[in-house]
């Protein structure tokens, strides 16, 4: 079986990680740990005669490889050895290149997390994750991470995302 998990720096994405280590997965499941760097192409900025900052570029590049090295690594040794762990950046919108490596790597469930919420909250999910719900060509597994409101230091909102 090929699972693609896809994560970004989110606490949802935390959750999907979590939620990858707490099943017995069958041995010979491949598991593909995606992250997109959603920024446009060059050729789209060009395209507008603008051009990238090539800084901001390379820095968000070397924290999405961090982020997907350090998920490959924590996993390892959690899922064993009967299992193949790899770790893949690409860069464009995140749903439409969620929804391409699904398709390129023939994988069979795609793992994504999104926000637990109630009442009219409760019909809304992400945009990306809604997007490759509606596009993907495998099952999709919307793992959902719980909200809640604390109170910063100085008196601003903040959220902090915990586990179901």
């Amino acid at each position: 079986m090929n699972v693609l998990v896809a994560i970004n720096d989110s606490n949802y994405s935390r959750a999907v990680i979590e939620e990858v280590t707490s099943r017995m997965w069958s041995p010979g499941t491949n598991f593909l740990i995606l992250n997109v760097v959603a920024i446009p192409t060059k050729e789209h900025w060009q395209d507008w005669g603008l051009s990238v900052n090539s800084e901001l570029e390379a820095s968000l590049q070397k924290g999405a490889r961090m982020l997907v090295e350090d998920s490959v690594e924590y996993l390892r040794p959690q899922l064993g050895s009967g299992t193949t762990i790899i770790g893949k950046v690409v860069q464009g919108h995140a749903a439409e290149s969620i929804v391409a490596t699904a398709k390129n790597w023939h994988a069979d469930r795609i793992l994504i997390g999104a926000p637990s919420a109630s009442g009219i909250r409760e019909l809304i999910i992400g945009s990306t994750t809604e997007c490759v719900i509606l596009h993907a060509p495998c099952t999709i597994e919307v793992i959902r991470a719980k909200v809640d409101k604390l109170e910063s230091k100085n008196g601003q909102e903040k959220i902090e995302q915990t586990l179901v």
